[in-house]
């Protein structure tokens, strides 16, 4: 069975959609749920489960955290973190992809992920569109490795990476990391 969390209403409505456009297929049941993921899985999860996400990536700079009354959950990578965090309590495996922008956080995460393994499944260079204001994007380019390619239309680039985290592996004490 699948369970499909969408925070967007639109998104969820047509993730609804897209599902009913699938062949039929015998046992397969999929219930698409509009909330917060990290409060809709809690409870649901168990031991040999998975998780595949697709989370808000790209890095929040400090000045927008520290300035923040109400922090977005679709923006940045508390969610990400969040997402790994669940799967350190829960023993269970999350799929999911991220900007290697954000890969001090990931590093963050680990290193508190007392025996859990991440595996790079792949990595791709792709255009990056920031609509953010010049201070960001320069925080952006300095701090987390923006690359910027002004023969581009979209004028920066940066590495996306599919990655596999391992809730339940057997080395426990210590977080790995393995490209594949």
């Amino acid at each position: 069975s699948v369970t499909a969390i969408e925070v967007s209403p639109a998104a969820a409505h047509l993730c609804k959609l897209n599902y009913q456009t699938l062949p039929p297929c015998p046992g397969r049941t999929v219930e698409v749920v509009c909330g917060d993921a990290e409060t809709t899985l809690a409870g649901r999860l168990a031991t040999g489960d998975a998780v595949v996400a697709n989370p808000p990536y790209l890095p929040h700079p400090p000045w927008a955290v520290e300035t923040a009354t109400q922090p977005n959950p679709a923006m940045g990578t508390n969610l990400l973190l969040d997402l790994i965090s669940l799967a350190r309590r829960t023993k269970v495996d999350l799929a999911l992809e991220y900007s290697t922008l954000a890969q001090p956080d990931i590093d963050g995460a680990l290193a508190a992920a007392d025996g859990m393994e991440l595996e790079v499944l792949a990595e791709r260079l792709v255009p990056l569109r920031l609509s953010m204001s010049a201070r960001y994007a320069s925080w952006l380019e300095t701090e987390r490795g923006l690359i910027r390619d002004a023969s581009d239309v979209f004028e920066y680039q940066h590495t996306i990476r599919a990655i596999v985290i391992r809730g339940r592996t057997p080395n426990a004490g210590q977080a790995s990391v393995r490209s594949g």
